[in-house]
């Protein structure tokens, strides 16, 4: 009987999406140009609304974090579309064999079937010249 195999595609995707960005720091300087501050530039899966409302409406609101926190980035999926231009032809399959001590077992796929991810990503900022 057929069996459904899920890789967990979609979500190594946002995941992936959301590495790129991880990490960003943001440093201060003064006139002499030595730093002043480094920031590190949290961020959130969601929308930006959302992940901003989740932080000011804390109750533990003796926390520091539990401030308007910004710099903040924020990203989000809106949807996925099937791209039928890029279809492979469905006759072809894959082959993958599975070695063991004691058998061979080989498995067939059909190609992969191509989709477009829609993400938003959103930043928000205090100044001006952080978003240059």
């Amino acid at each position: 009987m057929f069996k459904p195999f899920y890789f967990n595609l979609i979500r190594k995707y946002i995941i992936c999406f959301g590495t790129l960005f991880n990490n960003l720091y943001i440093t201060r300087t003064d006139k002499n140009g030595n730093v002043t501050n480094l920031m590190r530039v949290p961020i959130t899966y969601g929308p930006r609304d959302k992940a901003l409302a989740r932080v000011v409406e804390d109750p533990n609101i003796d926390r520091p974090t539990a401030v308007y926190p910004l710099p903040m980035m924020s990203f989000e999926i809106t949807g996925f579309d099937y791209d039928g231009s890029r279809k492979l032809q469905t006759v072809n399959r894959v082959s993958v064999m599975t070695l063991t001590r004691t058998s061979v077992n080989i498995n067939t796929h059909l190609f992969h079937i191509i989709f477009h991810f829609n993400l938003v990503f959103s930043v928000r900022m205090q100044r001006m010249v952080l978003r240059l």
